[in-house]
């Protein structure tokens, strides 16, 4: 008589998919247990699968055999707790879940190369201060968990990481006499952070680190090999970016999250959009290590969970005060530089004269926003995403989201005016203009420079610390969407270039808007926005306090994809109301088009309940549809 044994096998399948059911001969139950992966037949191929279990009955059809145990490896208590929890809280099949945290083998095993471009990191100096090493001892020894660090001092934060590291071992040798060293896994929102921490690292801790990140993972030979290592728990460090988060096993002791704001933690461009800090926080619960969350001003869900969790809060130095000054534009006069006010002429020229540098952010790039019509109206549009085109340096049209350039029309096609006109001056226009009487530079190295020139992205904190002033020129086009976390994004990019400057500096903004909410608290700690905040979204029902779900449906027709919206709504209208929940309307995404096709979004928010009515839900929404569980943002 055969055994039935259930599987998880290691492929990508539909998310309504769960294990699958084989007959295992007599023999060989003695063989297998719970977490071995083996290999099993699946359609016309052999895959890898874990063994979960044995049932008494089975509903397939068609049962096949197992008739030899070809073992790859085992996947520990946690690890096979955690798949199954994150199958059902982002509703992401079993199989394909399991994808997610075992890299494929490869036919042949090649020598581990590693290859690090010494332009994309920068190295770290280490700080070994008394008071760290205490910080460090005393987050170790410390029967709490669940840590809040404030790093005020960027300076020693990374500092405080290596004293973890040191740390880590002794810790777990004394108080885990006979049992496996805990493993240390510290997060980065960046490649590039990553890169520079793992690089700065002395040597002896160096060869015993795994660093988990782009071309060290981008080949079967390399992902394996450092999986295999985190596994077998022969490196005590991993340094990663958010995926890294999958390779997490009951090996690991201390988990470290730096610059917990950053919304990169947040899976954005492909299914399953999952969220690094969420998991880290589920992962704790089942592992009971320590959890540090490094950030100073935390998204606004997570400081409502540190004061529900109550999170031990650490300080690294205090904050300092800055010189912030908010300029309504609309009030203005025009000046000798049409985009600067007259406090930020006026500093910019105090800053030239004492031979400081100036940084003047512009979100904008090119030379102008839009190309219009002043006669009919007439502005040029992307014919992929059907948004507006700005007008780039070399006076083409170029589209900011799919990247499209074609030749600027000499005249009007659509009334035949030759006076096109540009609005909305960009970084290249600027720099054209304030060329004329400073250098300039976009290189936020280039110390001879002036006056440096930013979008305010991918900024170093480094390459601040000799900078006067800084003018927020031109930003207004984050302040105005309308969306539940767009005040919380707005002052994390503020914050975020303000705190990597290297001593309080004079700061102008201009806006015309200077009655947003964020701009009443900037000068504020932040829990003045905290609190605003908080406020807004338990009244308007946003998370924390709901489970918000974002669906989305793309097609490069308008009509198919707005019918298909149409349709799932009515569907799912009066299923969200019997759980006590709501469902908007089909909306369609700000920027029309994405890759050529048409978005269309319905979003749900639930009250509490059991992820078994939530899948029960998110069952009748085909697998052509993406599902989005508490997203960034509902645009």
């Amino acid at each position: 008589m055969m055994t039935i044994g259930q599987f998880i096998p290691l492929t990508k399948l539909p998310r309504n998919l769960g294990c699958f059911d084989y007959q295992i001969k007599p023999e060989l139950i003695s063989q297998i247990k719970v977490g071995q992966v083996i290999k099993i037949p699946f359609g016309k191929r052999e895959v890898w699968g874990c063994f979960v279990g044995l049932i008494e009955k089975s509903t397939f059809e068609n049962i096949k055999a197992i008739d030899k145990i070809e073992t790859l490896t085992e996947l520990d208590s946690f690890q096979l707790e955690f798949l199954k929890w994150f199958s059902k809280y982002y509703y992401y099949s079993l199989g394909s879940t399991f994808k997610l945290m075992q890299p494929e083998r490869p036919l042949k095993k090649q020598g581990l190369r590693e290859s690090h471009d010494a332009n994309d990191y920068i190295a770290i100096e280490f700080k070994p201060e008394t008071q760290i090493k205490k910080i460090a001892q005393t987050i170790l020894n410390n029967k709490e968990e669940k840590y809040w660090l404030a790093d005020f001092d960027k300076n020693v934060k990374w500092s405080l990481y290596l004293e973890l590291v040191k740390n880590s071992q002794l810790h777990s040798l004394s108080s885990d006499a006979g049992q496996a060293k805990k493993q240390i896994f510290i997060l980065f929102p960046e490649v590039s952070l990553a890169q520079s921490f793992y690089q700065s690292l002395p040597r002896d801790i160096q060869n015993e680190s795994r660093l988990a990140i782009g071309d060290n993972m981008k080949t079967k030979n390399k992902a394996y090999q450092i999986w295999s290592d985190i596994k077998d728990n022969k490196c005590k460090l991993i340094v990663g970016t958010r995926s890294t988060c999958f390779y997490l096993t009951q090996n690991i002791g201390t988990i470290v999250v730096d610059s917990a704001e950053s919304g990169d933690y947040k899976q954005w461009d492909q299914s399953p959009y999952y969220d690094s800090i969420e998991i880290l926080r589920k992962a704790q619960s089942f592992l009971k290590n320590k959890l540090i969350l490094t950030t100073t001003k935390p998204r606004i869900e997570d400081t409502f969970v540190f004061k529900q969790e109550n999170y031990q809060y650490i300080a690294l130095g205090d904050k300092q005060k800055q010189n912030i000054i908010v300029v309504d534009m609309k009030k203005e006069q025009k000046r000798k530089f049409f985009f600067l006010s007259y406090q930020a002429e006026a500093a910019l020229d105090d800053c030239i004269e004492n031979n400081k540098q100036a940084l003047i952010i512009i979100n904008k790039m090119g030379l102008f926003s839009k190309l219009v019509c002043s006669d009919c109206g007439y502005e040029a549009h992307c014919e992929k995403c059907e948004l507006p085109m700005m007008v780039n340096e070399q006076g083409e049209l170029e589209c900011r989201h799919c990247k499209l350039t074609i030749k600027a029309p000499t005249a009007c096609p659509k009334c035949g005016n030759i006076k096109l006109q540009g609005r909305g001056a960009g970084l290249a226009q600027i720099k054209k203009e304030l060329s004329q009487q400073y250098t300039c530079s976009e290189n936020l190295a280039d110390k001879k420079a002036q006056v440096l020139l930013s979008t305010g992205q991918y900024m170093n904190p480094g390459e601040l610390k000799d900078i006067d002033v800084v003018i927020f020129a031109y930003f207004d086009s984050l302040i105005y969407l309308t969306d539940f976390n767009s005040n919380f994004r707005l002052y994390n990019f503020v914050q975020n270039i303000i705190e990597g400057l290297n001593k309080p500096q004079k700061i102008i903004i201009q806006t015309h808007f200077p009655n947003n909410e964020v701009f009443k608290f900037i000068n504020n700690n932040y829990s003045f926005l905290y609190n605003n905040e908080i406020s807004a979204r338990k009244e308007h029902y946003y998370p924390p306090f709901c489970t918000l779900i974002k669906l989305f449906f793309q097609h490069h027709d308008k009509k198919i994809c707005s019918a298909e919206a149409a349709r799932l709504y009515a569907e799912l209208l009066v299923r969200v109301k019997n759980i006590g929940g709501s469902i908007s309307e089909p909306y369609l995404y700000y920027l029309n088009k994405i890759r050529k096709r048409y978005r269309y979004i319905l979003t749900i928010k639930l009250p509490p309940c059991d992820l078994n009515k939530e899948n029960e839900l998110l069952s009748t929404v085909p697998d052509f549809w993406s599902i989005d569980k508490n997203p960034k943002d509902l645009l």
